[in-house]
């Protein structure tokens, strides 16, 4: 069974982080001068200023990264998000932006921006489905940027309490006897990395072993 699993950033993933990037960019764009800093110089860039980079692993392969750019105290840029070629439609950039919400409400954050292209339409339409709304475009950012893109976190995780709370309900009007509890995010163990700066507001529901999480299925399918 095939496994995704979202780590934090370490220096040996940079070559990662440079690449992913760079194949998504040069191929539609060029790299500006701001995409050379961030992908050359991640931890100075990101990470040191008060952001953070998250990694996937596919299989415990890296496939993945989306990058938290420090915005102010309430808000952080959503960038740098790309899944290597032989990686793509496999859920990897829903989970990686699941779990971007999640870190950035950790570090404190209410909303997360987004700049793109409106050419990019797969990224687009999954920005869309995240729940994304425009928002007016400010000039000088990136040359490439014609729109603006931002989520409100609390929307995000009433959104995501309501659904899953659906779903184990469903689940148990068909499975009469099965076990089922809520767990406080603080008490679960999820692996987006080791900074713990205050869960966000959500529930995560946790399921017992014997119960067949492919009955769920996955949010999405594309990437």
């Amino acid at each position: 069974m095939s496994e995704i699993t979202i780590v934090d950033f370490k220096p040996s993933h940079q070559l990662w982080f440079e690449q992913f990037n760079r194949e998504w960019i040069e191929k539609f764009f060029f790299l500006e001068e701001t995409d050379q800093y961030v992908l050359f110089h991640p931890q100075e860039a990101i990470i040191q200023k008060g952001g953070a980079i998250l990694m996937a692993l596919y299989n415990n392969e890296v496939a993945g990264t989306v990058a938290l750019k420090k915005v102010d105290e309430d808000c952080y840029e959503f960038t740098k998000m790309a899944v290597g070629e032989a990686f793509r439609r496999k859920g990897i950039a829903e989970k990686l932006s699941l779990a971007a919400f999640e870190r950035a409400a950790q570090l404190g954050a209410s909303k997360v921006i987004l700049y793109s292209q409106t050419s990019l339409e797969a990224a687009i339409t999954l920005y869309r489905k995240l729940g994304f709304k425009e928002v007016p475009l400010e000039s000088g950012v990136y040359k490439r940027a014609d729109i603006k893109m931002e989520i409100d976190l609390n929307h995000v995780w009433s959104n995501k309490t309501s659904s899953r709370r659906q779903k184990v309900e469903s689940y148990n009007k068909h499975h009469h006897g099965s076990s089922y509890e809520y767990q406080d995010h603080e008490n679960n163990n999820i692996p987006i990395g080791s900074s713990r700066l205050g869960p966000p507001p959500v529930w995560k529901i946790h399921f017992r072993p014997y119960v067949p999480l492919h009955l769920f299925g996955r949010a999405m399918a594309g990437s």
